[in-house]
């Protein structure tokens, strides 16, 4: 027998995960905004911000859709998706995959071939 009396804190009979009962994870659904400003473009793409506005200047990304001032602009998600999906399919066809295209921009920008 455990003496409590040194010891207050320790437990004599530690519950057994058997009683406990735990609650399946709900999941989370993500929603993108339809209409995005380049942060959040940034965001959905995994990549920095610069980097969008480098390949939106290379056309690999669509311009934006709205841009009622030029500080204002907006990416309609939907045409992004159609851009990259567009690219994917490409590439899955034989043409160059979307490594290549974001390779081969990458190589012009930086001097190469």
């Amino acid at each position: 027998m455990i003496n409590t009396h040194f010891f207050p804190h320790t437990v004599i009979n530690p519950p057994t995960t058997d009683l406990i009962e735990f609650a399946p994870a709900k999941s989370v659904k993500v929603r993108w905004p339809e209409l995005m400003g380049i942060a959040t473009l940034a965001e959905y793409l995994d990549m920095s911000e610069a980097s969008v506005r480098k390949l939106i200047d290379q056309g690999v990304l669509p311009p934006a859709t709205t841009a009622p001032s030029p500080r204002l602009k907006r990416w309609k998600r939907s045409v992004v998706d159609e851009r990259l999906q567009r690219i994917a399919d490409h590439g899955r066809s034989g043409g160059k995959s979307m490594d290549a295209v974001l390779a081969g921009r990458i190589a012009t920008i930086r001097g190469g071939r």
